[in-house]
C-alpha cells in the first residue's frame, strides 16, 4: 500500500476556476471545517464551451445549489434561468419523468401495449402533452394526477453561476491563488505533493481535486494531461421565440448540436468528435482518482452529446468526494472505493449516449453498436419490457424505458400481471387518465409568461421593501 503519511487530509487544492471547481470548492468548505483544512482553487481562465456544457441542471435530491443557498427561484431571476420538459433528439421527444400510472402491480406500458390504445404512448405523459404547446407549470402538488407527477430540468447561465458561487466560497474561508496551474511536482506513485503556478508561485497540498475541465498541464505526466481528441465549441444567440421547455439535440456523422434555451439567451454547444474516437471514453485518465488526484466534471469525463445528467455526474461526484475524503493511511482504499463507484456512473452516460446514437439502427445492427453489456439489457427489456438497473445508478428505470419507446424499442411482449386487470376497467382507466392530463396541462401557462411573472412578482416584492 502506498502512504503518504499517517495525518489526515489537511491541504485540499483545486484546480480550475470554473463551475465544477467553484461548485466543489463551495461544498466543502460548507462541510468542513476550514480553520482545520486548508481548501485552496487555483485558477485564472475557463473554456467557455466546457462551462457551457453545464447550462442545464437537475432537479433532484443531489442537487448542491439548494444546499449551497441558490434556491431554484434564484436560478430563475439572476442566473438567466428556464426549464425543459425532456429532450428533442432529432424530431424524437424524450420527456422527463414518469408516462402514465401503475395499475394491478404492472408497470404503465404493459398496460398500453396490451390495451392496443388509439393514444400514442407518450400523451400518457404530462411533460410531453405540456411540451406539444410550450407550456409549463412546477411539479407542485396541485399539479399531480395521483401517484403521476411530471418532473423538469432546470436551466441557467454557468458562467454566472461561477460568479456567484466564488464570493461564497471565499466567504466560508477558501483561499484563491488567480494563476493557472502550470505543472505538479509528483512522486513515482502519483502523491502530489504541490502544484506549480504560472507566476513562479507553488501551493503546497495533501489532495488534489483536478476541475480544469479540458486544458492541460505544462510538465505534468501523461496520467494527467487529456489528450482530447475532441472539439469542443458554444455560441450564444437570442432566445428562440415561442421559448419552448426542450433541449434540442441534432447530429450527424461528425457532430452534436445540442440547444439549451435560457431567459434572454440560447446555448448551443457543438461537440465534434475525431474519427479515431468513435467512442465516448470514460474520463482523460484510466481512472478518475489516481495518487491523490481526483477528476471532476470535463476533467473526468467527456461525451459527445450534453445531456443534462452530466450536471448531475458533477454532483454526485462531489458529494461523493466529502464521503470519502481521506486520511491518507486509507489512501489506497477510498480510492478503489470511488473509481468503482464513478466509474460505474461514467459508463452508464457513455451507454445512454450510445443509444441516442443507434436510436435509427434496426434491431440486427443496433445489438452489436451498443456494446455486449448494454445489448444484453436492451434485450431482456424487450423480452420482459423490465429494465434492470444496478444498485447506485445516475439514470432511473423511467429515464431508459421513455428513451427505449420514444426509439422504437418497445418489449415483445406484456407482463402477465397486467392481465389481472379486466379489458373495460384498463380502457376506462387509461382514458381517464388521458383526459386529466389534458385538463391539467390545459391550465398550465406558455413558458415565457410563466418567466415573465415570476420575475414580475419578485420585483414587486423588492419594490415592496424597499418603500
Amino acid at each position: 500500500m502506498n502512504r503518504v503519511s499517517a495525518q489526515p487530509v489537511r491541504r485540499i487544492a483545486i484546480l480550475g476556476d470554473g463551475f465544477a471547481a467553484w461548485l466543489a470548492a463551495t461544498w466543502l468548505a460548507q462541510q468542513l471545517n476550514t480553520k482545520k483544512t486548508e481548501i485552496t482553487v487555483i485558477g485564472n481562465s475557463v473554456d467557455e464551451a466546457t462551462e457551457l456544457s453545464f447550462a442545464a441542471l437537475p432537479s433532484t435530491p443531489d442537487d448542491l445549489l439548494g444546499a449551497i443557498g441558490i434556491s431554484a427561484l434564484d436560478l430563475l431571476i439572476q442566473h438567466d434561468g428556464a426549464y425543459s420538459l425532456g429532450l428533442d433528439i432529432e424530431g424524437q421527444v424524450v420527456p422527463c419523468g414518469a408516462v402514465g400510472r401503475a395499475f394491478q402491480g404492472a408497470a404503465f406500458h404493459h398496460h398500453w401495449r396490451l390495451a392496443n390504445s388509439p393514444q400514442s404512448y407518450f400523451q400518457y405523459s404530462p411533460s410531453y402533452v405540456a411540451l406539444q404547446d410550450n407550456r409549463f407549470a412546477p411539479p407542485l402538488p396541485r399539479n399531480a394526477i395521483g401517484g403521476l407527477q411530471h418532473e423538469v430540468i432546470r436551466h441557467a447561465d454557468p458562467l454566472s453561476l461561477t460568479a456567484a458561487l466564488r464570493p461564497i466560497a471565499r466567504q466560508r474561508g477558501v483561499q484563491w491563488v488567480a494563476h493557472d496551474a502550470h505543472g505538479l511536482n509528483c512522486d513515482a506513485s502519483h502523491i502530489i505533493s504541490s502544484i506549480r503556478c504560472d507566476d513562479g508561485t507553488t501551493v503546497a497540498c495533501d489532495w488534489v481535486i483536478d476541475a480544469s475541465g479540458v486544458s492541460r498541464l505544462a510538465g505534468a505526466d501523461d496520467w494527467l494531461t487529456s489528450g482530447d481528441a475532441r472539439s469542443l465549441s458554444a455560441t450564444r444567440d437570442v432566445p428562440e421565440q415561442p421559448l419552448r421547455p426542450c433541449i434540442t439535440i441534432h447530429s450527424d456523422a461528425a457532430s452534436w448540436q445540442t440547444r439549451i434555451p435560457l431567459w434572454q439567451q440560447t446555448i448551443t454547444v457543438h461537440s465534434r468528435i475525431a474519427d479515431s474516437d468513435t467512442t465516448p471514453t470514460p474520463g482523460y485518465r484510466q481512472t478518475p482518482w489516481i495518487g491523490n488526484c481526483v477528476s471532476l466534471g470535463a476533467s473526468a469525463y467527456r461525451s459527445k452529446v450534453v445531456l443534462p445528467w452530466q450536471s448531475l455526474l458533477l454532483m454526485r461526484s462531489i458529494r461523493r468526494l466529502l464521503e470519502f475524503l481521506p486520511d491518507a493511511r486509507h489512501m489506497q482504499a477510498v480510492r478503489r472505493a470511488y473509481n468503482r463507484q464513478t466509474s460505474a456512473e461514467h459508463a452508464e452516460l457513455a451507454g445512454f449516449e450510445r443509444l441516442l446514437e443507434c436510436r435509427a439502427l434496426p434491431d440486427n445492427k443496433r445489438a452489436s453498436a451498443l456494446g455486449a453489456t448494454l445489448a444484453r439489457r436492451v434485450a431482456l427489456w424487450r423480452r420482459r419490457g423490465h429494465w434492470v438497473n444496478g444498485d447506485d445508478t445516475l439514470l432511473d428505470h423511467v429515464h431508459w424505458t421513455n428513451a427505449l419507446m420514444a426509439f422504437g424499442v418497445e418489449p415483445d411482449q406484456h407482463d402477465p400481471i397486467a392481465e389481472r386487470l379486466a379489458a373495460a376497467e384498463r380502457d376506462t382507466k387509461m382514458a381517464e387518465l388521458a383526459t386529466k392530463i389534458t385538463q391539467i396541462v390545459r391550465e398550465f401557462p406558455p413558458l415565457s409568461r410563466y418567466i415573465e411573472a415570476a420575475h414580475r412578482a419578485v420585483a414587486e416584492q423588492r419594490a415592496g421593501r424597499s418603500a
